[in-house]
């Protein structure tokens, strides 16, 4: 008889982004009984070979898309990675910050409270901090991550919701489109054009993507073995930050060419976070496996 425990059943939301799709494929492959909560008209072509495989339900804005798709999915546990990163703070950013990053996650927490589902993957952002402080955060989008880290702090006390939330600082990997900073030292590289940057000594703390989806995956693990109860917050850090010069010349040295910056020709932005916050603990059971370098050799193999 086989005795094999069945994988669990889980509903993500963000499940197109750039982490998302990168997690549905890692739990599809596994076994694991995907949905995914999906905006109209997304599709699943960025779940490649496993696309058949995920059920998908579709989120229109209210809060009764949410409610259906949870008592639909009966997920054992929810991630949930949908948000919007504007870290410029345009009068045109109000609006999706509020929706995405505060609206979304509320109306998933009153579905699991009505349909019983007691387990959360949270994502949060290291821009709830600046210098090290406290309840400051960086910007309006850590303002809202970290509104969304009291919700669920609310919900877990009154509602006995379990979560874990995660806060990231940068992640990268290939089919990324919102980190910046590698497509334009890529073309800079290929195409020996100049590019104009701060001084250059803020820190950069980069996450590839599989050591990204290591943490959700370990998270996981913690809340459905019940080694986590409440809601534990948890920074999880490169083991490799470097100054934005620093890793201006590694990718000289994985690349072979000279890169022309102009250092200073640009201010710090405002509140700019010159070093990682290290104040939330870390993700027990979780380590970096890939390198910045070992990263970065793989991105830049196209060159």
């Amino acid at each position: 008889m086989d005795q094999r425990v069945p994988k669990p059943t889980t509903l993500i939301t963000g499940a197109t982004g750039f982490i998302g799709s990168h997690l549905v494929r890692r739990l599809a492959h596994e076994g694991w009984r995907v949905h995914a909560l999906v905006r109209p008209g997304s599709d699943g072509l960025c779940w490649g070979e496993v696309a058949n495989a995920v059920e998908i339900h579709t989120y229109d804005g209210y809060t009764e898309d949410v409610m259906r798709a949870v008592q639909s999915a009966a997920p054992d546990i929810i991630f949930h990675l949908a948000g919007c990163i504007s870290p410029q703070e345009e009068l045109q950013d109000v609006e999706p910050l509020i929706l995405s990053n505060v609206l979304v996650g509320t109306q998933l927490l009153m579905a699991m409270r009505l349909h019983r589902v007691p387990l959360l993957v949270n994502t949060g952002t290291i821009a709830q901090w600046h210098e090290n402080r406290e309840r400051v955060p960086r910007n309006l989008y850590g303002a809202t991550k970290q509104a969304m880290e009291d919700i669920i702090s609310y919900f877990s006390k009154v509602h006995a919701i379990s979560c874990v939330t995660l806060q990231f600082c940068t992640t990268y990997g290939p089919g990324d489109t919102n980190n910046r900073l590698i497509p334009l030292l890529q073309r800079s590289a290929h195409e020996q054009t100049p590019v104009t940057f701060a001084p250059g000594e803020q820190y950069l703390c980069m996450l590839y993507i599989e050591d990204v989806v290591d943490a959700f995956c370990i998270a996981a693990d913690r809340l459905l073995e019940g080694k986590t109860q409440g809601h534990d917050t948890h920074q999880v850090y490169a083991d490799d930050p470097m100054t934005l010069r620093e890793f201006v010349a590694l990718i000289e040295r994985i690349t072979g060419t000279k890169i022309t910056v102009k250092w200073g020709g640009t201010p710090y932005r405002a509140r700019e976070m010159m070093e990682p916050p290290r104040i939330v603990s870390p993700l027990p059971g979780w380590r970096q496996q890939i390198s910045l370098e070992q990263g970065m050799r793989g991105m830049f193999t196209c060159l």
